[in-house]
């Protein structure tokens, strides 16, 4: 029977072997595991934040239309799905349905 650290390994190689080939080696080896390093643009709710901050700059300009396209990308309830913890943080950050 395998070990539940060779499975682990197992997943990581082909998770890295993935994300690799979609741009690059975002998931690195550190001391007491991986971290997934990205560009900040890249997720979703950082995206999303300035995508609303440009939007608040807009709207003192007399625009709302950007509010409208930024909160467009979001389909349904952002937190569906979230751990309890995880949820609360995010709508602290983004307002949820």
């Amino acid at each position: 029977m395998a070990s539940v650290e060779g499975s682990v390994h197992t997943y990581i190689h082909g998770l890295r072997r993935v994300l690799a080939a979609a741009g690059g080696d975002v998931l690195v080896r550190t001391g007491a595991g991986y971290r997934l390093v990205l560009d900040p643009a890249a997720v979703d709710v950082t995206a999303a934040e300035a995508g609303m901050r440009r939007a608040r700059e807009l709207a003192a300009a007399g625009s709302a239309a950007a509010a409208g396209e930024c909160l467009a990308l979001w389909q349904g309830c952002r937190c569906r799905g979230c751990p309890a913890r995880w949820s609360a943080q995010l709508q602290l950050r983004l307002p949820c349905c």
